[in-house]
């Protein structure tokens, strides 16, 4: 029988897990500036995101009853019946950069997301959360020269870039037979901000700087869509694919320009007016793939994702990038999901991935590749069945290049996701 204090010091342990991953975070994001590829559009999607991280990110198809893949809403069905889930992730990246002169690196905290599903009714299944849609994070500083009559001034230039676009969401999904369907409907909000500070090398009290803040809020739907196929009483294979329409998002534009003096940090406003108000085309997204399941112990996945971010617009004018693909390849393994050992339920998970962002600079696309592997770990503390599960990721990888002046960013991500399964729809007897 289960026990009400156990069940407390269950959740009290659960909340300690989390404040202590929450902690060691915290380190990455004590310095918050990022990839200065995050220029472009919206800022850098999520490369290599959602529970199955450990895989290369492979979503399309990825269904089970351990995790709420929320990048598929059809997958919900998956859940189990009884059971409610909260699962919570984030993400660690360190990253050097070079270029043909000089070499530096930062660290960063991004990616987040938290999620809650469960069954509502026979076949149909709910979940909600918070996730990131894109993130901007760069610092860019230079020098430029003006030649003038009688002297030269050098100025100092500074781009900076901060915010990014979230997301809130609500989803259901429905199974009937060996199909699922879902949707997702999602509120996205954010602000996407970028600063332009500019010093002469002469004598003087002040710098001047100027902002463009972007705000954006408005909702996005997403269908998605898994098929369960049965090739033998020990194989199946799940085919599965998730997309969204090319959707209006509202938005408004701000400019503002002021005079910081240098002793006293003090601000004096030049300008400070609404340019715009209309909107931003997110463009349109598709994401396809298969799992394939042997034994009910080996997963082997693929997906390809197509978002067409050639379209992408802000107030009326095309942004010039070009179509975002990715393709990710992974591989999982659970020795005996029923073993006496640990290590035997334990799940082991590799993958690669390649991504083209549709970031063209001067000629040369600033791609992505990454190797990732780890592992999900089952804890089921007795007399009570409610499970803890941790999963930890780590992403090794590389971005853009050195040729032609631009930047080569190697980077290591580590990503760790707690899920935790409880019995809430289970009547208890109590001594």
């Amino acid at each position: 029988m289960l026990n009400i204090n156990n069940i407390g010091i269950m959740k009290r342990l659960f909340l300690l897990v989390v404040i202590i991953t929450l902690g060691w975070f915290c380190s990455f994001g004590q310095n918050n500036i990022g990839t200065p590829y995050s220029y472009y559009g919206l800022g850098l999607m999520p490369e290599n995101t959602g529970p199955y991280a450990a895989m290369g990110g492979v979503a399309a198809a990825m269904r089970d009853n351990d995790n709420i893949n929320y990048l598929n809403p059809a997958a919900y069905t998956a859940l189990d019946s009884n059971r409610f889930y909260f699962q919570l992730a984030m993400n660690g990246e360190y990253t050097w950069i070079s270029t043909h002169q000089e070499i530096s690196n930062y660290r960063v905290m991004q990616n987040a997301y938290l999620n809650m599903g469960m069954r509502i009714r026979r076949n149909l299944y709910l979940s909600f959360g918070f996730t990131e849609k894109s993130d901007i994070g760069y610092n860019i500083n230079y020098s430029e020269m003006i030649t003038g009559s009688i002297s030269n001034i050098t100025f100092a230039q500074s781009l900076q870039g901060l915010g990014g676009l979230n997301d809130i969401y609500g989803g259901l999904g429905w199974r009937y037979k060996n199909l699922s369907l879902g949707i997702n409907f999602s509120f996205i909000f954010g602000k996407i901000e970028k600063q332009q500070t500019l010093m002469a090398n002469m004598e003087s009290s002040y710098y001047v700087r100027t902002s463009e803040k972007v705000r954006v809020h408005d909702m996005i739907f997403n269908p998605g869509i898994q098929y369960d196929l049965k090739l033998s009483p020990r194989s199946n294979v799940i085919l599965g694919a998730s997309m969204n329409f090319s959707q209006r998002l509202w938005a408004k534009q701000e400019f503002q320009s002021y005079k910081v003096n240098i002793g006293s940090s003090s601000t004096s406003i030049m300008d400070d007016e609404t340019l715009e108000r209309g909107y931003i085309v997110y463009p349109f997204r598709i994401n396809g793939g298969f799992n394939f399941h042997h034994k009910d112990r080996l997963q082997v996945a693929g997906d390809y994702t197509f978002h067409k971010l050639s379209a992408y617009e802000a107030f009326k004018e095309n942004q010039g990038m070009e179509n975002y693909h990715k393709a990710a390849l992974g591989f999982a393994l659970t020795p005996d999901r029923t073993g006496r050992l640990f290590r035997q339920r334990m799940t082991y998970m590799a993958g690669a991935y390649f991504v083209d962002p549709g970031i063209r600079i001067r000629g040369f696309h600033a791609d992505t590749y990454g190797l990732t592997i780890g592992t999900q770990m089952p804890f089921l503390l007795p007399n009570i069945g409610n499970e803890l599960l941790l999963g930890v990721a780590l992403d090794v990888g590389m971005r853009g290049s050195e040729r032609n002046g631009l930047v080569m960013e190697r980077y290591i991500k580590l990503r760790v996701n707690i899920a935790f399964k409880e019995f809430w729809f289970l009547k208890r007897k109590i001594n």
